[in-house]
This record gives C-alpha cells, structure tokens and sequence, in this order.
C-alpha cells in the first residue's frame, strides 16, 4: 500500500544513478568532460559527521545537537562569514521549536540527557 511509492522513487533513483555514472565513466555523452573527484574528502567528512549528528540527537536531543551540527558543517563547507554562521544555527532550531513543537504540538526529540 504505502510503502510503494518510496520503493519506486528508490529503485528509480538507484538505476538513475547507475546511468549517470556509466555514461560519465565511458564518455557515452557528447561531452568529453572528465570526472573530478576534488570534493570527495570533504563529502566523507560531511558523511561522517552527519552519522555522529544522528548519533548524538539520541543522547543530548535536537535543540542542542542541530545549533551544533550546523555551526560547524556550514564552516566545513567553507562559510566564511561568522554572524551569518551564527545566526542560522540559533534561528533554525527556535523555528524548529515555534512552528513544530508550539504550533503543530509535535514532540521533538529531546534525547536521554533531558527525558
């Protein structure tokens, strides 16, 4: 019932993807433009601090986890301006909190440290 419409758009994604790259890969393209793995070590990096962020909403909850988060993944990615940094950080999670938690009264997690 339900759950086929997310298990096509994945396999519909998945054989996508497979395409994109075979076709970049073997210059199947009229383009000749060759593949540029630069950016690969900071998508790693980005992977696994994403994991870790995943991690630590179980224990210390989203409102403290997610300022966190994106403070440092927006300088990861090359952010330079710190009030900019700052103030996405802080009104991201208060309008997490006023529009999902006041208004929706849905439950955020608030992780083990605060239940």
């Amino acid at each position: 019932g339900s759950r086929m419409f997310p298990v096509v758009i994945c396999i519909t994604a998945i054989i996508i993807a497979t395409l994109i790259v075979l076709i970049t890969r073997f210059n199947l393209g009229k383009n000749k433009e060759s593949m540029d793995f630069s950016g690969t070590k900071t998508a790693l990096i980005m992977f696994v601090f994403l994991l870790i962020y995943v991690t630590v909403i179980e224990f210390i909850g989203f409102y403290i986890a997610t300022p966190i988060y994106l403070y440092i993944s927006m300088l990861i990615l090359g952010q330079k301006n710190k009030k900019i940094v700052a103030a996405v950080s802080l009104l991201f999670p208060l309008g997490v909190y006023l529009f999902f938690d006041l208004l929706l009264k849905m439950v955020i997690p608030m992780g083990r440290l605060f239940s």
